[in-house]
């Protein structure tokens, strides 16, 4: 709240409220947009590489996984669903270069292999 300090506790109150309907407002359409709440039984999807930082700060590691699963309950595909949990991480992968570098490789070559580059098929 912005300039709080020059309004009377009663003004105080009602931009309170009016905060907290933002925010459930805002939760509201947020939820509405979520994938897991849009995803289908059945659909066929496509191969689906989810990662997630154990120690990240932002997002608990267990909504990747709650989704992962989740779609791989749903998936009516043979395409497979990967989640893949960086236990040193968190929010944008390792903290050295390296390790930035070998998550960039993993996650191209997960693309490679589904966009069927010849040197990334299973063999």
């Amino acid at each position: 709240m912005r300039f709080a300090w020059n309004l009377s506790p009663m003004d105080r109150q009602i931009l309170q409220n009016l905060e907290l309907l933002r925010m459930k407002r805002s939760s509201k359409l947020c939820l509405k947009w979520m994938r897991t709440n849009i995803s289908k039984k059945g659909e066929k999807y496509p191969a689906i590489l989810v990662t997630t930082g154990f120690n990240d700060p932002r997002v608990a590691s267990y909504n990747p996984a709650k989704f992962a699963a989740k779609m791989q309950n749903e998936n009516g595909s043979e395409h497979p669903i990967f989640l893949n949990v960086n236990y040193e991480a968190g929010h944008f992968g390792g903290s050295a270069y390296d390790e930035y570098l070998k998550e960039e490789a993993r996650n191209m070559a997960f693309i490679f292999w589904q966009c069927g580059h010849r040197d990334f098929q299973i063999k």
